[in-house]
């Protein structure tokens, strides 16, 4: 562990001062005998002991907030950042949350589920995020694809290709994030909210020469179609930015009927531009 990944956290500041890359040490402010090996940082447990505490019968106890959680064992307490799980901690978390093998403290359960959980019976990504932050950038922040939880989006699609008109207009940037970083693009970066200039994700491939993909998402009903003078206005960032390769429109509707017969498109498609409908999406998130 070079950096913690705590740190990506809007206004996140550590408990520990920072020395050097972080690491994990010993730490008797949060203490579990045998189990007492912390982030240098922000103080977490080491998520392989969390894991291993979970599966012996620890306690786990609900906070109000999706990355952090108190656990309980033997009458003794540290505390866990979700943040510092790996795909793979992830993957073995959920599995025994959908066991219902994790044991509660008060009141029971999460006021605020782990930004990433997804257990059966709820609404998928009610809870949180499809991506982990890796590191803020000058564009916006860098970020990795969750497997499970995208797993759990491609299966719930597959059953209800209708359910993509559930999901919110931000997560279905971090949907788009996700699907360039699954297709191997070496840099993946999600754009801020606002002073974005039209552009949601940025997606690299380093070689010989950078590939640079902009995709403005637009996240619609099936009667709202994206017209002429949205696919143009997003041509302008193919001149305006040096480094773009290729514009991506990306809607969960359709184009208006013969947008691409217009003459200051049509020579764009497959040339720069991209555009990406409904039935192509779907397509595009369960290849």
């Amino acid at each position: 562990m070079k950096s913690c990944p705590y740190r990506s956290i809007p206004n996140a500041i550590g408990i520990y001062p920072a020395q050097g890359e972080d690491h994990w040490r010993e730490n008797k402010s949060f203490f579990i005998k045998n189990y007492n090996f912390h982030c240098s940082y922000c103080g977490s447990l080491n998520p392989d002991y969390f894991l291993e505490i979970l599966e012996k019968g620890g306690e786990i106890g609900p906070t109000d907030k999706p990355y952090k959680a108190y656990i309980k064992y033997k009458n003794q307490d540290a505390k866990f950042y979700f943040v510092h799980l790996s795909p793979l901690h992830i993957s073995k978390y959920i599995s025994l949350a959908e066991k219902n093998k994790l044991k509660f403290g008060y009141p029971g359960f999460f006021y605020k589920a782990p930004f990433f959980i997804m257990l059966e019976n709820t609404t998928p990504f009610a809870f949180g995020s499809i991506i982990r932050l890796e590191e803020k950038v000058d564009e916006g922040n860098r970020i990795k694809f969750i497997r499970p939880i995208y797993k759990a989006l491609v299966n719930k699609i597959i059953k209800n290709p209708n359910f993509i008109d559930e999901i919110n207009p931000h997560t279905w940037e971090e949907i788009i994030a996700a699907t360039y970083d699954k297709e191997g693009f070496d840099e993946v970066i999600v754009t801020p909210k606002s002073g974005d200039y039209g552009i949601d994700v940025i997606a690299r491939k380093k070689g010989f020469g950078t590939i640079k993909f902009i995709d403005q998402v637009k996240k619609y009903n099936i009667k709202h179609k994206v017209n002429a003078e949205e696919v143009r206005a997003l041509l302008f960032l193919l001149h305006a930015d040096e480094e773009a390769s290729n514009v991506v429109l990306t809607t969960t509707s359709d184009f208006a009927p013969r947008l691409n017969e217009d003459k200051y498109i049509k020579k764009y498609i497959d040339n720069g531009l991209t555009l990406i409908n409904r039935e192509n999406l779907i397509n595009k998130i369960i290849k």
